[in-house]
C-alpha cells in the first residue's frame, strides 16, 4: 500500500515539476495531491523538488499576504524595512558577523521565521557574511509576504557587525 502511494505521489511530483517550470499555480493543485507530496517531500533531494516543497509549505500559510505590490507602493513598503534595498524584483539585505558560527546562528533564526511564515528567502552564505533575498517567485514580483518576512527578520534582535 505505502509503495503504491509513493509511486503515485512520485508520478504527481514529476507532473508538477514539469508544470511548475511552465508557471503552475500550486493553489490550483488538488489538496490531496499536495498532502501526498508534502508527506514525501523529505525524500526528494533535487533542487526542483525542494522548490516545490517550499511552495507547498507556503500553500498552507494563508496569513501571509501574497498580493503583488504595485510599483507605486514599493517606496512605502521599503520605508517599513529601511535596511533592505530594492534590486529589480526582490529586496535584499546583507548582514556581517564576527564569526561563522554567529552567522549560522542567524541563518537558523531566519529559517525559523521563514518556516513560520511559509515564505523563504534565498540565502547566500559567505563565511560570516549573509545576504538574504526576498521575492515571491510564483508571482514574479514582490508581495506583502516579502515585506512581512523582512520585518520579522529585522525584529529578530540579532545584531550584525556591519
Amino acid at each position: 500500500m505505502q509503495l503504491r502511494v509513493a509511486r503515485e505521489t512520485a508520478a504527481r511530483v514529476r507532473e508538477i515539476r514539469i508544470r511548475e517550470g511552465e508557471g503552475i499555480n500550486l493553489e490550483e493543485v488538488p489538496l490531496e495531491t499536495l498532502s501526498l507530496i508534502s508527506c514525501l517531500a523529505a525524500v526528494f533531494h533535487s533542487l526542483k523538488c525542494l522548490a516545490i516543497r517550499v511552495a507547498l509549505v507556503a500553500h498552507w500559510h494563508p496569513m501571509v499576504n501574497r498580493d503583488v505590490i504595485p510599483s507605486a507602493d514599493l517606496a512605502d513598503c521599503l520605508a517599513r524595512c529601511p535596511a533592505w534595498e530594492l534590486e529589480g524584483r526582490e529586496i535584499t539585505r546583507t548582514f556581517e558577523f564576527t564569526s561563522f558560527p554567529g552567522a549560522i546562528d542567524f541563518v537558523n533564526a531566519v529559517a525559523g521565521v521563514a518556516e513560520d511564515a511559509g515564505h523563504h528567502p534565498d540565502i547566500d552564505i559567505r563565511y560570516a557574511r549573509i545576504t538574504l533575498r526576498l521575492t515571491t517567485h510564483s508571482k514574479g514580483a514582490l508581495t506583502g509576504a516579502d515585506f512581512e518576512v523582512a520585518e520579522r527578520i529585522d525584529n529578530l534582535g540579532v545584531e550584525p557587525v556591519g
